[in-house]
């Protein structure tokens, strides 16, 4: 990572062919793209928006004549390119301009709220859309072609056309969290190359404030309540923000157990829990918020 980090910060045209190149690779292996994104956000975080224009023209003007080349629509591939690298672009500059990670990340709530917001401007009932849409598909294409019995089929069509009503905070949030991601790995290089350690520290530290958390817990009130669309609009934004506090919970376990020195089977620990039941981290980032947990564990003294 290091050498990649290296590589990118030389000069323009290394930096243009690093996010072209995995730009490609992204559609082979999806993955690819967050370290586009992040070459793009590392300058960013560097050099400052006026290289970032530059590198960005560069790189949309390559990314389009390759799609152009090999699919015969140079709009493809830079649409794609503009949707992946646009926002990361936004963040980069308002933690360079902030130097809060926190703060980027209210911002990266906000941006997600918006989405949930036109979204809702744009459809008139989102939830009807995937249903006939992207729920439907599954439905039809593998679910009643997988040989389940009428029962089995019947709990997956349930559970699917109970998704239907959060798949929009589903997919905003899951655009959020790339960026985010992409974000954190380019502060990683960054700190890599430039500050050995304080990308450590930076996420150690993090806690998104209380005024947040307060607009997480209404929001959450809200979204219980018979209020039709405005509660559907508040459930969706409620879903983004709560793979933020994810990461706020993250940064509590890594910076304890970084304190109290322990064995890093509790790392492991801790993302099978969040692949198994994210909503406990989740509520330990909140929690976190109030009660600062991570000054609750004394560290170990060597």
């Amino acid at each position: 990572m290091r050498a990649l980090a290296s590589y990118i910060m030389r000069g323009r045209l290394h930096a243009i062919s690093a996010a072209v190149g995995f730009m490609g690779l992204s559609l082979i292996f999806p993955l690819f793209s967050y370290i586009s994104a992040a070459t793009v956000a590392l300058v960013t975080l560097r050099l400052g928006w006026r290289e970032t224009l530059t590198v960005t023209g560069g790189a949309l003007l390559a990314t389009a004549a390759v799609t152009g080349i090999a699919l015969g629509d140079p709009g493809v591939g830079a649409s794609f390119a503009l949707v992946v690298w646009l926002p990361i672009i936004v963040l980069a500059f308002v933690l360079r301009q902030t130097m809060s990670l926190p703060i980027t990340l209210v911002v990266a709530a906000s941006l997600g709220a918006l989405g949930v917001l036109a979204v809702y401007a744009g459809v008139d009932d989102p939830a009807g859309w995937w249903r006939e849409t992207v729920i439907k598909v599954i439905q039809t294409q593998i679910i009643d072609t997988a040989g389940l019995d009428s029962e089995q089929a019947e709990t997956w069509h349930v559970a699917l056309d109970q998704m239907a009503n959060v798949m929009t905070g589903i997919v905003v949030a899951w655009f959020v969290l790339s960026s985010v991601l992409s974000l954190l790995l380019a502060r990683w290089w960054q700190a890599m190359l430039y500050n050995p350690g304080g990308f450590r520290k930076e996420f150690y530290q993090l806690r998104l404030g209380k005024t947040l958390a307060m607009v997480a817990l209404v929001l959450m009130l809200i979204s219980l309540l018979p209020l039709d669309k405005v509660a559907a609009v508040s459930k969706d934004i409620v879903i983004v923000l709560v793979l933020l506090y994810m990461l706020q919970g993250l940064a509590v376990v890594h910076a304890s157990v970084a304190a109290r020195r322990v064995n890093a089977v509790w790392l492991v620990a801790l993302y099978f829990v969040l692949m198994v039941v994210p909503m406990v981290v989740a509520f330990a980032g909140l929690l976190d918020t109030w009660v600062e947990l991570r000054n609750r564990v004394r560290p170990t003294q060597s």
